[in-house]
């Protein structure tokens, strides 16, 4: 039986060794140690209250998508006096509701971050609610051989073709009238009044942008030396 030539059968370490010097090797060992990524406590938190926060989020949106098929009120759009989003606030503090207390839980210390991620929150908020409808609508509206309209067609004609009811004490009541180009009109305060409750959020478990500043420097204080 002819044995094989061992030099035709040559390792990856030998191999390695014929192409980098022999100080080089140190980096290419063998050791096969899984690499664990540890976080920080503070960062842990962090990412927990941003969890609850996305759960109530959801909420909202199914909260609201409840009332529009069971009761067949829009809660998004319920105002006072027009231009005041009633609706949009509580719907907005409810959904960043599960981030503050959380956040106030954990003793979370206050960073940009999680600004930017309150601003997106609210924002997700009527994306969710016309996708849940977009969705629905997909899948009980459209009809056998029908072309599907696209997410923004049905956003723009859910906008222009809602019917608007105005109540006033001592009025007599009004049937409700199809919105039109007023439906975009209608919106814009519903979306300053999201930015707005984002940054009071952020301001309730913060206490302003300096929050996290001022507790490094309190506890700093207690390890100078005289």
């Amino acid at each position: 039986m002819l044995l094989p030539n061992p030099s035709l059968h040559l390792t990856f370490a030998s191999r390695l060794r014929r192409l980098s010097p022999a100080g080089e090797l140190k980096r290419y060992g063998s050791s096969h140690q899984p690499l664990a990524i540890s976080l920080e406590p503070m960062e842990k938190r962090r990412i927990q209250s941003w969890a609850a926060g996305s759960i109530t989020t959801v909420f909202a949106a199914t909260l609201v998508f409840l009332a529009s098929h069971l009761v067949g009120y829009d809660l998004f759009s319920f105002s006072l006096m027009v231009i005041f989003p009633v609706g949009a606030i509580a719907l907005a503090f409810l959904a960043t509701s599960g981030f503050i207390l959380w956040a106030k839980a954990s003793s979370l210390q206050a960073k940009f971050a999680d600004q930017v991620f309150l601003l997106l929150l609210c924002l997700a908020l009527p994306v969710l609610i016309y996708g849940a409808e977009y969705t629905y609508f997909l899948s009980y509206g459209v009809s056998t051989g029908q072309e599907a309209p696209t997410f923004w067609n049905f956003v723009k004609t859910s906008v222009t073709e809602s019917r608007v009811a105005v109540y006033a004490r001592g009025l007599p009541m009004e049937p409700a009238q199809r919105a039109g180009g007023s439906g975009w009109a209608l919106l814009v305060p519903r979306f300053a009044s999201l930015l707005a409750v984002a940054r009071i959020a952020y301001l309730q478990f913060s206490g302003g942008r300096q929050y996290g500043q001022h507790q490094r420097l309190q506890s700093s204080s207690f390890h100078t030396e005289p």
